[in-house]
């Protein structure tokens, strides 16, 4: 199943998943993809500086997630990294598009996949802006 959210004109965001695998017992794979409008950054997942991880994508479950636990979570970007002067580390960033694999784990039927993919965006103008994307699979 492919749902398209547009929360904003920086980064729109599409959400594929295979709506037969909810089912109990099943590892269900949920792919964010973000098109990121041109001359923006988003910090990548895997940020290697301690200094640069709060800035790092993440995965926040909603208190209101029912019969589903939060699995491995994997980006399939290509990343770059730059040199940030302002924290005087080098962070891993996407550009384009950022690719994010999230499993969950179904713990019982009818389970309610909810929660926001917490992220920072960043161009040569605006200073670092954290935003977070919101969904509801069920």
């Amino acid at each position: 199943m492919v749902l398209l959210f547009s929360q904003n004109k920086i980064v729109n965001w599409e959400v594929n998943y295979d709506k037969s695998q909810l089912k109990q017992g099943n590892t269900v794979q949920v792919v964010f993809t973000g098109t990121v409008a041109d001359g923006y950054k988003i910090y990548s997942l895997n940020q290697k500086e301690p200094a640069l991880t709060s800035y790092a994508l993440s995965f926040v479950p909603d208190k209101k997630m029912q019969k589903a636990t939060v699995g491995e979570i994997r980006e399939r970007s290509t990343t770059h990294s730059k040199r940030e002067d302002i924290q005087n580390a080098d962070f891993v960033f996407t550009e384009k598009k950022i690719i994010i694999e999230q499993d969950f784990v179904i713990t019982g039927e009818e389970p309610i996949i909810k929660g926001q993919l917490i992220y920072t965006i960043t161009n040569d103008i605006l200073n670092n802006q954290r935003k977070a994307f919101s969904f509801h699979l069920k």
